[in-house]
């Protein structure tokens, strides 16, 4: 699990799954927690206190600035090593699934 800089600590974050899109182009009314395996890859679980921080931490040069995520990032067949629009998160404690979109998140129903 991902704690960027210790920000969040057990109990007092929120745990995120974060799912990576495997094709920048899929428009966003195809995009359905259902259909997530077919349109997405899960890259990590990061301990985060919002969304927003998530994204922040998931820029490369933060979370593998030394090319750490490399690996993980090839492995899951995905193309980018930075949170962009499309990505998808599901905020365990909420119960919820969130679109990245050009301007913040968006909730998937």
């Amino acid at each position: 699990m991902i704690n960027f800089c210790n920000e969040a600590q057990e109990g007092d974050g929120r745990v995120f799954m974060v799912f990576y899109a495997k094709n920048f182009y899929e428009p966003m009314e195809n995009i359905k927690p259902e259909r997530i395996a077919e349109t997405h890859r899960f890259i990590d679980l990061v301990l985060s206190v919002s969304a927003e921080s998530v994204y922040h931490g998931m820029q490369a040069e933060i979370w593998s600035c030394i090319g750490q995520g490399r690996s993980r990032i090839e492995g899951a067949g995905v193309s980018h090593t930075s949170m962009s629009v499309g990505d998808v998160l599901f905020d365990v404690d909420e119960d919820a699934w969130l679109y990245c979109d050009r301007i913040g998140w968006k909730r998937l129903d």
